[in-house]
C-alpha cells in the first residue's frame, strides 16, 4: 500500500497532468476508513466518498451464474 501511495504521490507532484486518481472498493467500510483517518496509514487525509450499496440483483446474477 505504501508502494502505491509513493506512485500516486510521484504522479501527482506534476504540473499539468491529471495524476494517479484511485478508487479502492470493498466489503468493510471501517477497514477503509482506516486507510485515510489513522495517521500511520498510506492514505491518511485522502477522501472517502461513499458508493451506492449493491442490490440483490448482484446476488441473483452471481448465484444464476453458478448453478
Amino acid at each position: 500500500m505504501f508502494a502505491l501511495k509513493a506512485a500516486r504521490d510521484a504522479l501527482n507532484l506534476g504540473g499539468d497532468s491529471p495524476g494517479l486518481r484511485l478508487i479502492l472498493t470493498g466489503s468493510s467500510r471501517d477497514k477503509l476508513a482506516m486507510l485515510v483517518l489513522s495517521r500511520d496509514q498510506p492514505f491518511f487525509g485522502s477522501s472517502v466518498t461513499p458508493f451506492p450499496l449493491l442490490g440483490e440483483w448482484l446476488l441473483e446474477i452471481g448465484n444464476n451464474r453458478a448453478e
